[in-house]
């Protein structure tokens, strides 16, 4: 992905950051789900994609574990590192 709406809870550095690692359990940054719990991504290729949040239901701060008030997220974080691009 090149770029992503970023949580404003994370919105820090002028850069959106994902650990890649499969079994990484925390958002490194969150995405925003200021849009109706979606957004929308763009790619290097080129396209764009809407995404909407599976279970992700609010801006994350820095470093937020993936279990939050009962919710687990990972299926979205999971998501999110496959998007990254690995040369």
């Amino acid at each position: 992905m090149t770029f992503v709406d970023e949580s404003i809870e994370t919105l820090d550095d002028g850069y959106f950051a994902v650990n890649a690692q499969g079994q990484i359990n925390e958002w490194q940054n969150s995405p925003t789900v200021r849009h109706g719990k979606a957004g929308v991504f763009g790619f290097t290729d080129g396209h764009g994609e809407n995404w909407k949040w599976r279970t992700l239901a609010r801006d994350n701060v820095l470093n937020a574990p993936l279990v939050q008030s009962g919710v687990n997220t990972t299926v979205d974080l999971r998501r999110m590192q496959q998007a990254v691009f690995r040369p």
